[in-house]
């Protein structure tokens, strides 16, 4: 069935477009015949052209001869473009020539036994002539070799169209179709039906508007009549491509489906992105390649302190960086110039794409600001509240410094070890009785080291066999004193302290020093271990 109606359409579909071509080739073959026949009698005698070659050189030729031969592919010598011009019509010309000897002609009949050609082979000469062998008017060569030429670039062009995957079809500017190819058949088949697209036109399967302007009349993004977003018989949306030809239009329609799929899916990414920059607690913006802003969220304005009525004009980079100066929301730096330079040329070889820099404002708020480049050459800069952030690190930090001070104040040497074993705090007795250096120590010190270097430090004794087990016991653990003699004589009365969480701590008393054990040191620490 779809051969026979393929067949229909092939043969009629095309009546309009054949019977121009065909118009136009007879025209031009006409006319060069009637051109022709006005100025050479066409007898058989009568040459349709002459060449003389010589060392296979052109040497002389008749107007006919010289145009023939201008059309001739540019490689190789004279007579090697002649030939091979001329062997279509004559197959096997270049190996009679060779079987030719001085003084010799030969004569051969073209394929269609329109046309004679004569080769006469001097000693290094050889004359070509063309001759007319009918009663009637021929074309010229030329001629003749561009009709031969329009009709094999039609056949190709009929080949190409009734081939391409995408449907193509000529329509008038009433609507009616004039040619269609066979990618629209099978179309027209697959939506309405093969009884539907029998006979001649077929129908429409786009709703094409020709009255628009050309700007928009050339690229319509359609759906098939009655096809609705969600039909699955085929692919529905189509980018038709509309080419005006005279009074009729050459249309184009291209499966854009997938495309529509591909809109859809980031459009709704953008507005699920938008949503969540929205809720962010951070302010965003960022810079296209040419530093002009593309997007910012509502978090931007609470914490630059810029209205949003001026961020909505989406000013550039630099007239962004200019508003936070003027607002002196930007600590003034000593070079404003080099430092926003230096902001927006993150792209430059020598930089590594990112920017961080603390600011402290007038309102006594602390923003981070981390500058990124991005794909393509787009600029991010993040502002993030770290008020509380630096107030707790503030904090924190003096409470260790406090607690050190009281920890160096003590006469006892004091260490704490962590659930892992490594070494988190001591005092400067620890240092003074173990000949340690703790504010220059890189590598962390671990229990085992420690142990060991006490060891070396102090006579044999199973005190330290003892504290290994003792730092590898789980569960509930409870403190032991224990005495260890150091090498040059004095006695160290060591206790090894469990505290919450697994941290141990070891305190080292020498004896009329002070009374630290019974003291102050267990004033502070049993709060503590009873918490744990």
């Amino acid at each position: 069935m779809f051969g026979s109606v393929s067949s229909v359409f092939a043969v009629s579909g095309l009546t309009a477009l054949a019977t121009v071509a065909a118009g136009l080739l007879l025209t031009l073959a006409l006319t060069g015949r009637a051109r022709r026949a006005a100025r050479i009698p066409q007898a058989d005698d009568t040459p349709l052209l002459v060449c003389l070659f010589e060392d296979r050189v052109l040497q002389d030729a008749t107007d006919e001869g010289r145009r023939f031969l201008d059309i001739a592919p540019p490689e190789g010598d004279d007579l090697s473009r002649f030939l091979r011009l001329i062997d279509p019509r004559f197959p096997g010309v270049e190996a009679c020539l060779a079987d030719l000897a001085p003084g010799q002609t030969h004569e051969m009949v073209a394929t269609d036994g329109d046309a004679l050609l004569r080769l006469t082979q001097g000693e290094s000469t050889l004359s070509a002539t063309l001759l007319a062998t009918g009663d009637g008017v021929h074309p010229t060569p030329e001629a003749d070799l561009r009709i031969r030429a329009m009709d094999a670039e039609l056949e190709l062009l009929r080949h190409v169209a009734q081939c391409a995957p995408t449907p193509m079809w000529l329509q008038s500017d009433t609507g009616v179709i004039e040619w269609v190819n066979r990618a629209y058949i099978d179309l027209c088949q697959a939506r309405l039906g093969e009884d539907r697209c029998e006979g001649w036109p077929p129908p429409a399967l786009f709703s094409i508007d020709f009255d628009g302007p050309a700007s928009s009349r050339a690229v319509q993004r359609l759906l098939p009549d009655g096809a609705g977003p969600d039909d699955r018989r085929t692919p529905p949306w189509h980018d038709c491509h509309v080419e005006e030809c005279g009074t009729r239009y050459l249309v184009t329609a291209i499966a854009a489906q997938a495309l529509v799929r591909a809109e859809t899916r980031h459009n709704d990414v953008v507005q699920t992105l938008s949503k969540i920059f929205a809720q962010l607690p951070l302010g965003l913006v960022v810079f296209g390649r040419e530093r002009e802003m593309l997007l910012f969220n509502p978090a931007l304005a609470d914490l630059i302190g810029l209205p949003p009525a001026d961020l909505l004009t989406m000013p550039d980079l630099y007239t962004f960086l200019d508003a936070l100066r003027d607002r002196r929301t930007i600590p003034e730096p000593k070079d404003y110039k080099e430092w926003r330079d230096r902001l927006t040329a993150l792209d430059r070889a020598d930089s590594d794409g990112s920017f961080t820099e603390t600011w402290h404002l007038a309102d006594g708020k602390i923003v981070r600001v981390t500058g990124m480049l991005q794909p393509q050459g787009a600029l991010s800069l993040m502002f993030s509240d770290v008020t509380d952030e630096i107030l707790r690190s503030r904090r924190h930090r003096l409470e260790r410094e406090t607690d050190q001070a009281v920890l160096d104040s003590l006469p006892d040497a004091i260490a704490v070890f962590s659930t892992s074993g490594i070494m988190v705090v001591s005092n400067r007795a620890y240092d003074r009785l173990w000949k340690e250096h703790s504010l220059e120590r890189v590598a962390p010190v671990t229990l085992g080291s420690a142990i060991e270097h006490w060891g070396e430090m102090t006579f044999p004794t199973p005190v330290w066999c003892d504290l290994r087990g003792f730092a590898e016991q789980m569960g509930t653990r409870a403190a032991w004193p224990a005495d260890v003699q150091l090498r040059d004589g004095r006695r160290i009365c060591c206790r090894f302290e469990p505290l919450p969480g697994g941290a141990l701590m070891v305190i080292f008393a020498v004896p009329g020093l002070a009374n630290t054990l019974e003291g102050a040191i267990w004033g502070r620490i049993e709060p503590v271990r009873r918490q744990g």
